[in-house]
Order: structure tokens, then sequence, then C-alpha cells
């Protein structure tokens, strides 16, 4: 599947396969298999993460696939485009997903959801939302700035593999937490292109993935809880960065603390 889409729009296909949840993803399989150490998750779940991004690029290049997934707590992740979620017996079960010129579909034995074709989210009547429990949200994106240098950064709050440290539970973000985000790296955004635009460009070009830490972390990292990003004399400014929830900005290549 992936080299179908790699055929039909290899830059969707690099799109995917470019997030830094990839690449961390692979560094663990890659270790499982050649040092062969315990992990409490099963190995064909962790393999099986391949066939999440080969659907994701499906989705995107606009194929039509069918191909099964791992499920965790009766959710899956579809990378850059979203999380379906509904109700689970095991911890650990597959699902399929089917896709059909940018629609996709996810099922289990217990329930079904998806999402149409143009991004849009599916009404209760379409999306299998009423008796099973089952739901689709789209993956948040934080977009600032003006067209010509726009900042589009993806909030990963569902990706097993966002941490680094081992796989972690889905932990999705308050639309509240959502604008808070929006608001300070809107005026961060601002601030960079008036002071230094070359370094905001790059930065752009750089910074793919916004990962907030959840409430309860247990990652070992060290970030701060308040951090102030703003101008001299901006109260308002002062307020949200204090009021602001801990994140991880990262990039396809780099990981650093920010916020």
């Amino acid at each position: 599947m992936l080299v179908a889409a790699q055929q039909a729009d290899p830059t969707q296909v690099a799109f995917v396969l470019g997030r830094p949840q990839v690449g961390a993803w692979a560094a663990r399989v890659l270790r499982r298999l050649h040092l062969a150490t315990h992990d409490d998750v099963p190995l064909w779940v962790d393999v099986g993460q391949l066939h999440t991004f080969a659907a994701a690029a499906a989705v995107r290049a606009g194929l039509q696939a069918r191909i099964s997934v791992p499920a965790w707590r009766g959710q899956v992740i579809l990378p850059t485009l979203g999380c379906a979620r509904g109700p689970y017996g095991d911890t650990w079960e597959p699902a399929v997903v089917e896709t059909d010129r940018g629609a996709l579909r996810v099922s289990t034995a217990r329930w079904w959801t998806g999402r149409p074709a143009a991004g849009t989210r599916l009404t209760t009547a379409t999306a299998g939302t009423g008796p099973s429990g089952a739901a689709w949200r789209d993956t948040p994106w934080l977009r600032v700035g003006p067209q010509a240098d726009r900042l589009a950064v993806e909030v990963d709050d569902t990706s097993p593999y966002r941490m680094l440290s081992g796989v972690t539970s889905p932990a999705r973000s308050r639309p509240a937490t959502l604008r808070t985000w929006e608001c300070l790296l809107e005026e961060a955004w601002e601030l960079l292109l008036a002071t230094i635009p070359g370094f905001a460009q790059a930065l752009a070009m750089a910074t793919t993935t916004l990962v907030p830490l959840p409430a309860e972390d247990t990652s070992g990292f060290s970030v701060p809880r308040r951090v102030t990003l703003l101008a001299p004399s901006s109260s308002r400014r002062r307020a949200m960065a204090k009021a602001s929830p801990r994140c991880w900005y990262t990039s396809s290549s780099t990981l650093s603390s920010g916020c």
C-alpha cells in the first residue's frame, strides 16, 4: 500500500513518514527486533503500526484500500489525520481501515466510525456514533501567521510514540487548551516575523509537531510548567504564558523543550 501511495502522491507519503513519531516508532521496533527486549506491548502491535502509516498515506493519496491495523483500548490512531475510538474488550485488538478517495472508515468487531473526504467531520447520523459509542476526532492543527509566512503545527496528543520513552496513552487536549496554544503561537510568531524573519522561516520548515505533556507525566522529562514568551510591557501575553500547559516542540530531527 505504501508503494502504491508513493506512486500516486510521493509528497503525501513523505509528509506522513517524515513525522518525528514515525522515527521514534522505527527506533523502538528495531531495538525490539535486534535486542529481543521484553515489553508489555505485543510485538505484532508495534510492528503493525506500519499499517497505520500506510493507511494514512493511502487516505492522503486518495487511494482505495483496505488494511488491518492494531487498536489500543479501542483507539486507532492514523498519523496526521486523527483518531477513531470505540468500546473494547481486549487491550489490544485488530481493526480495519478502509479508504476511498480521501474518505476513511475504521471498524472493529464492535463498532465503526470514520471521516468523509475533504477533511470534514462526520455527523452523528453517518459516523456510527449511536449505540456503539464510536467516534472520530480529527488531529488538531494550529495554523498561525499570514498566508505567505504560515506556521502549521500538528498537536499530537494521541500517538503512542509521541513521548519517545515508550508507548503513551492518548490524552486529548481540551478545546480551551488548544485555543491557549493558538494564541501563544500567534503572538510568538508575530514577534519572530517582526524581529528575525529569516529564522522564523527556517523554524516554520523544521517545526512540525507540538506534544502536550500529560497532566500526570511519567516520561522523566523535565519541562517548566510556566515559561514567559512575550514582548516587554504586554500584560496579556504574560498572563496567558503563565497559564500555558506544558509541551514539547518537535521537528523531524530534533526534540526540545518549549513553551
